[in-house]
């Protein structure tokens, strides 16, 4: 059981930013003048903002206030479902659904992604492998971009990642596939063989960085929040 952040109920009305800010070095140019730069962060942590939410029923105004509440300054974690679906690889090719809590207001639920693509590892990984093979069914082929979670449990939770590209493919039968796939950021925690991953409506576990404070006054209001990925000790 967990917080679950209502994307739908508080919908932005500017496209939401997703990104992975990080760290990097440079050990200098080399005597070929060649300059070598790697990360220092781990692979950086997902961030998530929604901008240009509306507020307009008391309901919603007062279920704002209670998440700014709940979520406490960045001390509550919360289950925060990435917002798209246009590049979620089903083989029909429509959009992805998204889970939806039954309330706007914070609520401890079971975090439950719709049915779709079906995806399992095909061989285990470990934490911070960047390298995953994986089994799809009732899919299109993997191109790049797809994003993906997988609940770890404990302290690490769910965790999303990204396919940055696509090291190879074998066609396995009508719509099923089996492609070693590079991924960012490298995975959080260790996944065994068979392990089912959620391609149909990826989420993670976040806390909030920034948040509108509730609105006093007014019939209308523009907020807005932004999450950060949850430390996984």
């Amino acid at each position: 059981m967990a917080y679950v952040w209502p994307t739908r109920r508080f919908w932005p009305q500017a496209s939401p930013v997703i990104d992975m800010p990080g760290r990097v070095i440079s050990s200098g140019p080399t005597i070929s003048g060649a300059v070598q730069v790697a990360r220092t962060d781990g692979g950086g942590l997902l961030v998530l903002a929604f901008t240009g939410i509306i507020l307009r029923t008391d309901e919603e105004f007062a279920a704002w206030s209670a998440w700014h509440a709940v979520l406490d300054g960045g001390v509550t974690d919360v289950i925060v479902p990435l917002a798209g679906g246009k590049n979620v690889p089903r083989s029909d090719g429509a959009a992805g659904a998204q889970h939806t809590p039954a309330s706007a207001f914070p609520v401890d639920t079971t975090y439950t992604p719709p049915s779709g693509v079906g995806a399992t590892l095909h061989a285990s990984a470990s934490a911070g492998a960047t390298l995953v093979t994986l089994n799809t069914t009732s899919a299109r082929q993997l191109r790049g971009g797809e994003r993906f979670s997988y609940d770890h449990g404990g302290t690490v939770g769910r965790r999303a990642h990204r396919v940055a590209r696509i090291v190879s493919t074998t066609t396995l039968g009508a719509n099923s596939y089996r492609q070693q796939v590079e991924v960012r950021p490298p995975l959080r925690g260790a996944i065994s063989s068979g392990q089912a991953v959620d391609f149909n409506a990826p989420a993670f576990l976040a806390r909030c960085a920034q948040m509108t404070p509730p609105p006093e006054f007014g019939r209308v209001a523009e907020v807005a929040v932004t999450f950060i990925e949850a430390p996984t000790a």
